[in-house]
């Protein structure tokens, strides 16, 4: 991707010109933790918008402490750094309500990626705040209902791995957090049940 600039006196003089090339992504993959390609209706590339979409279905709230969520995006690109836009349309199946969702990109052993600053946002839960340079936390007033369906965005600047190599590795994880509302309600169940299981 490329523009021109040019710089013309009155009398049609180009003074100055410039072709500003802009980095984009040439290649991108996605796979899981386990190193398996994610599922080909799960994810895809524009490389004209250079935009990355997931579709995701979340079964349980908090973070997976075992790291089965994470996605792995490797990727190469025309320059030492990129940047691109990630859509994330997700399902809550977790049977409870949300009022937030964290987004991270842990830093992987070698690669990585930040989130830009401003960047962020979203259908349902509109306020955004950035914890760190790699996370970014969605939050409102709004509900995500159990079974309903919301969709984030925000934008990733990514750099080479190292300087031999024009290729990235991004690592993205997202987990909900569940209204107080419906925290109460699963407490107030367990009490529940060791209650009675005690009699």
């Amino acid at each position: 991707m490329s523009n021109s600039i040019k710089f013309i006196t009155a009398a049609g003089v180009i003074l100055f010109a410039a072709t500003c090339v802009q980095a984009t992504v040439v290649e991108i993959f996605c796979e899981d933790v386990y190193a398996n390609p994610l599922a080909p209706d799960a994810w895809m590339f524009d490389y004209i918008a250079q935009e990355l979409t997931f579709q995701e279905v979340l079964s349980e709230i908090g973070r997976d402490v075992h790291g089965e969520s994470l996605i792995r995006v490797l990727g190469s690109m025309d320059s030492d750094s990129t940047t691109f836009t990630i859509i994330k349309h997700i399902a809550n199946m977790t049977g409870v309500s949300w009022t937030e969702y964290i987004q991270e990109l842990p830093p992987p052993v070698a690669g990585g990626g930040t989130i830009v600053f401003g960047s962020a946002e979203s259908t349902k839960l509109q306020t955004t705040s950035y914890p760190g340079a790699a996370t970014v936390r969605f939050t409102g007033t709004e509900t995500v209902l159990d079974g309903g369906y919301f969709t984030i965005q925000f934008d990733v600047e990514c750099a080479r791995v190292n300087m031999d190599e024009p290729w990235f590795l991004l690592l993205a994880e997202g987990y909900a957090v569940p209204e107080p509302a419906s925290v109460l309600f699963l407490a107030f169940g367990a009490l529940a049940l060791l209650r009675r299981r005690k009699t």
